[in-house]
Parts: C-alpha cells; sequence; structure tokens
C-alpha cells in the first residue's frame, strides 16, 4: 500500500517535476476511478498547486467523445494509462485526447509506435511516461 509518508514524499516531488506548479490555478482531469493510486497525480496535485481537479463522469470514461469534449472544456493536466488513451483514440486520433498542458502516462508501458504517435498529436504539450 501507499504511505503517509510516500505520499507526501510523491506530492512534494512529482507535482514540479512534471510542471504542475508552474501554473496555480490549473485544471486537472481524473478520468479513473480511485480505486488505483493512478489518480493520485491529478488528485493531490490539484491540492498541492492551488488548482481545480475535474471528475468525468464514471459512465463517460470509455466514450472517445464525452472525453474529449472534457478535455477541450479545459483540462489542462491528464493522467491516463496508455492503453485506456489508445483506445479511446483508435477512432478519430489522439489530438483531441490531449490536454492544453501536460500528458502524463503511467500504470503500464506504452509501445513504441504508439509513442510516437501520441508524441506527433500532442505537438508543444508536453507528454511524461512512468
Amino acid at each position: 500500500g501507499v504511505t503517509h509518508g510516500g505520499l507526501a514524499n510523491y506530492v512534494a516531488c512529482v507535482p514540479a517535476r512534471l510542471g504542475f506548479d508552474a501554473d496555480a490555478g490549473g485544471r486537472f482531469g481524473l478520468v479513473q476511478g480511485q480505486g488505483t493510486d493512478l489518480g493520485n497525480t491529478m488528485v493531490f496535485s490539484s491540492l498541492v498547486s492551488g488548482g481545480v481537479l475535474d471528475v468525468l463522469d464514471a459512465d463517460a470514461v470509455t466514450d472517445p467523445q464525452a472525453v474529449a469534449e472534457f478535455i477541450a472544456g479545459g483540462v489542462d493536466f491528464l493522467k491516463v494509462v496508455p492503453s485506456h488513451l489508445a483506445a479511446l483514440g483508435a477512432g478519430d486520433g489522439l489530438a483531441g485526447l490531449v490536454p492544453s498542458r501536460s500528458l502524463v502516462l503511467g500504470g503500464e508501458a506504452a509501445p513504441i509506435a504508439w509513442a510516437h504517435e501520441l508524441l506527433s498529436a500532442a505537438g508543444e504539450r508536453s507528454v511524461h511516461n512512468y
């Protein structure tokens, strides 16, 4: 499990490394449930940076159009599992699924060919994978 000390260290370091604290008041998107620790990056980064946490309805997280509209509504930062994002972008592509400032991939490896496609779609927006 995640200890309090581990979470404190994570929150103290990760937002700055990902550029989340550069713009207090940023909008952080959450597109997964809190059953795993994947969403902690968005939840806690929004709190420590003075940002806003936007949570997409659970029924909409597998709908590519709903997710694209959610992101277009002003999401600056998003963290997602690569396979989830790949499935969402299979129809209309990835460009509309990249937030305005920074995308973080986590939870699994991103296939190299797909990662190149994502980087091309992201343009000048930051993409982080860990």
